[in-house]
């Protein structure tokens, strides 16, 4: 994990590398598949495909607590997804890149978080808290799910 503190001390970075045992493509078109947002994460109640201002498709998170936001992805099939979450507190910028590797697929996660109004000042005081919870909250249980879902025999994970 890295932390970047800007001048202003206003943003949290950190990034997680780890094999995850599914063959890239796999991975890539589960987690590219809105549907299985509730597998990867309980706290969330639905997903609602949008449409913005532009035409560009949104979704709209509701959490299990009544929370709203909104999501914009976008991805260069089979290597990297890139998230734009817009919550109430705090803007984020998560990044997927997916690299096949013998063992399954090494998956690289970045995340860079802002949190908006007075939760700014917060930044210096919870970054270290704020990096684990990142890891728990999105990577973690992507890992698991994803290798429970797909349970690939090792000896078919050559995909390099």
């Amino acid at each position: 994990s890295v932390m970047i503190v800007t001048k202003r001390r206003t943003l949290i970075y950190t990034e997680v590398s780890d094999v995850v045992r599914v063959p890239r493509d796999k991975l890539f078109d589960f987690m590219t598949d809105n549907t299985n947002w509730r597998k990867i994460y309980p706290n969330v109640a639905s997903v609602t495909p949008k449409k913005n201002d532009y035409g560009e498709t949104l979704l709209e998170i509701t959490e299990a607590d009544g929370e709203v936001y909104t999501v914009e992805q976008r991805f260069r099939r089979p290597d990297k997804l890139v998230r734009v979450i817009r919550r109430r507190t705090i803007e984020g910028f998560a990044t997927y890149a997916f690299n096949a590797v013998s063992e399954g697929t090494l998956v690289t996660f970045a995340f860079q978080m802002k949190f908006r109004g007075l939760l700014q000042f917060l930044t210096p005081f919870v970054t270290g808290f704020a990096r684990k919870h990142m890891r728990a909250a999105y990577f973690d249980p992507l890992k698991g799910v994803a290798e429970a879902e797909f349970q690939v025999d090792s000896s078919k994970l050559q995909n390099a």
